[in-house]
């Protein structure tokens, strides 16, 4: 099933136990009213320079610093008896009615969203990449596949056989070879003694899921992997980044973080075997 960003960084946000998604009464371009927001018991510096980001309407995408208390101006970035909140640099169009959004008491969610990608990008699944074979042809560049930057993710080559539909088979090629230079891979393969004009080559590689560029993009990777190892990200990043009295908690909220990581990857990470290969070509014959 299809995950969205948007869906994710939610999902890591209520994780995080930092994240609260409302939607808008009525707003101008430096304030909007939340009914769901209004509690005469909170205290107005609760979400003093949080993260406020508008997820719909004219101003989706906008984030915005929810502004700090100061009792001696009487600016209030929180007003627990409407519901208020306010920011000071103004939007360039008001959210509407119904408009959601999302308060991020931790980290900014445009940088939420690159943590998310970053741990995208460091999953994989196993990718079949069809070749078509070039009859006396023994070097195919692989410069098109774009994602495949590092031999290492090569697992097995295949040629298939068949062309008749679920009567296909996948025997493996007698001997391979990935050559990278200057960060271009080119594939090396023996002669197929039954190769045809229409032949063809199965590449299997461990390919990293795509990064998502929106809201509305979505990914195929279990969502419960994405979770666990952006909430990873984001404990790195804070450690990195934090204040100092903050990254001792951290780097311990960083270690259980890992431990569920790991066990999703051991999970999730593909297991296809990984074919050994020698660097120069068998004598014939040493394979049968």
């Amino acid at each position: 099933m299809s995950t969205s960003r948007k869906a994710l960084r939610q999902a890591v946000g209520y994780d995080l136990a930092e994240l609260y998604v409302g939607t808008v009464a009525s707003g101008t371009t430096t304030s909007i009213i939340c009914n769901a927001l209004v509690d005469p018991d909170a205290d107005e510096t609760k979400h003093d320079h949080a993260w406020l980001k508008f997820t719909d309407g004219d101003a989706e995408g906008d984030v915005r610093l929810i502004r700090i208390t100061d009792e001696d101006t009487g600016v209030s970035g929180y007003v627990p008896s409407t519901g208020g909140l306010t920011w000071a640099r103004a939007l360039d169009d008001a959210p509407g009615s119904g408009d959601e959004f999302e308060i991020h008491q931790l980290i900014d969610p445009d940088e939420l969203d690159r943590r998310i990608n970053t741990a995208i990008t460091r999953l994989h699944y196993v990718n079949e990449e069809e070749i078509t074979v070039v009859s006396g042809q023994r070097e195919y560049s692989l410069s098109t596949q774009t994602w495949l930057t590092r031999r290492s993710q090569v697992l097995d080559v295949l040629w298939v056989t068949g062309s008749t539909a679920l009567k296909k088979t996948y025997p493996p090629v007698n001997w391979f070879r990935i050559q990278e230079d200057a960060g271009a891979l080119t594939l090396h393969v023996e002669p197929y003694a039954q190769e045809t004009a229409s032949q063809k080559m199965i590449l299997l590689a461990e390919r990293p899921y795509a990064e998502l560029a929106t809201d509305d993009a979505t990914t195929d990777c279990p969502e419960d992997w994405i979770r666990a190892a952006a909430i990873l990200e984001v404990y790195n990043w804070l450690v990195r980044t934090g204040p100092g009295r903050d990254t001792a908690l951290y780097r311990y909220r960083r270690d259980d973080a890992l431990r569920v990581y790991s066990q999703k990857t051991r999970h999730y990470k593909p297991s296809v075997p990984r074919r050994v290969q020698l660097k120069d070509r068998p004598k014939r014959g040493v394979y049968g």
